[in-house]
């Protein structure tokens, strides 16, 4: 029988050791990988969701006649929902003038119609009957004034035709955007006197 030099006493066992340390080094960068992915491609869904969303509000809104979207909307409740932006409608507020209701005598008895909430609601869910969870909606409402030849439609009172800028967003929590909030925002511009919107 053979016997091994003393040299290569326990060589097997660092051969043994440095492996698991190479395997534990490649499961770990993998699984930091995979986590990475899961996360952008959830980030990625919620957020096609909530473009859905956007997009079946603002068709809905669309129904609207103009000045009928101010409906119960008091100016208390305006001023508060403009204090407090949600992500990603401070550009289309800096063009808007705030509006409201001026009908309104009982600020406690107003109503808002449930397709333009003037606080961030539950999104309800059209097809199946009960509403989104993990979406929120909100609408703003304000005037902003456009050429009669078109253009921008911005705070500026030298254009002719007063619109209505309607902005929803849908929102919801994660940790992947700032103020742990995401949010998808569209506007949709309609004529004060016409029931045709303008989609933008």
């Amino acid at each position: 029988m053979n016997r091994r030099d003393a040299g290569d006493a326990g060589y097997g066992l660092l051969e043994a050791l440095v492996s698991v340390l190479i395997i534990g080094v490649t499961m770990t960068s993998l699984t930091m990988f995979f986590l990475r992915s899961t996360r952008a491609a959830n980030l990625e869904a919620d957020r096609q969701s909530a473009t859905q969303l956007v997009a079946v509000a603002l068709e809905r809104i669309g129904q609207f006649p103009g000045r009928s979207l101010l409906t119960g909307r008091t100016r208390a409740a305006v001023d508060a929902q403009w204090a407090l932006p949600v992500p990603g409608v401070q550009g289309y507020l800096a063009d808007t003038v705030k509006a409201w209701d001026t009908t309104v005598t009982d600020e406690a008895a107003a109503t808002v119609p449930a397709e333009l909430p003037v606080v961030l609601a539950p999104v309800a869910d059209a097809a199946g009957g009960g509403t989104f969870t993990k979406f929120r909606k909100t609408v703003y409402v304000g005037t902003c004034r456009q050429a009669s030849t078109g253009g921008s439609c911005g705070r500026d009172t030298s254009g002719t035709v007063e619109m209505f800028r309607v902005v929803v967003a849908v929102t919801w929590a994660s940790p992947q955007c700032r103020q742990q909030t995401c949010s998808s925002t569209a506007e949709l511009l309609v004529a004060r006197d016409l029931t045709d919107p303008l989609f933008r």
